[in-house]
């Protein structure tokens, strides 16, 4: 089977936005910046779940307090930006993501083009308890337990979530597919 590329567009909002990269890339944090053509000083953030800390890359600041990182296929990053504005990347579908979620909190990225819900998500993903999401909207996180009888909120290609792993043990999750 032959991937068809994929146009996603992103509408970044004022402040934070959670988004994935869902196409195949090679981005850091700086050449994803380029790519999504964010102003000076905008911000791409990522979290450890190791050290369960967030860290930020400031764009047009090239000095070494400034850490670039790789964007990994299946994470969530932040965007943080002054004001609202579209973004896109060009390219093909990831086809494959194997992530080692840790302990607590781990921040994935849906890249599949079909929608899926919290509770689904959280249901396979072993050991998952809560699935969160940012509400670009209020600028306010939103929870959903995955024991709870509801669906919880939807899913869509090219966003990011928290989701809690419960136990001492590392878990792997194949992205969805």
């Amino acid at each position: 089977m032959v991937a068809v590329p994929l146009n996603h567009t992103f509408h970044l909002k004022a402040q934070w936005t959670l988004i994935t990269i869902p196409i195949e890339n090679n981005f850091t944090a700086k050449t994803l910046a380029e790519q999504l053509k964010l102003p000076k000083y905008s911000v791409v953030t990522r979290w450890d779940a190791d050290k369960q800390k967030y860290i930020d890359y400031i764009v047009g600041i090239d000095t070494p307090g400034n850490p670039e990182f790789i964007i990994e296929d299946g994470v969530g990053y932040f965007i943080g930006v002054a004001s609202d504005m579209d973004s896109w990347v060009k390219g093909l579908p990831i086809q494959n993501i194997s992530l080692l979620l840790k302990p607590g909190l781990n921040l994935i990225g849906w890249t599949n083009k079909d929608n899926t819900t919290a509770k689904s998500l959280g249901e396979n993903i072993t050991n998952c308890s809560v699935v969160i999401k940012w509400n670009e909207t209020i600028q306010d996180f939103e929870s959903h337990f995955v024991m709870a009888p509801t669906p919880g909120f939807t899913i869509e290609l090219g966003r990011g979530v928290f989701v809690i792993i419960e136990g001492t043990e590392d878990i792997w999750w194949y992205g969805g597919k």
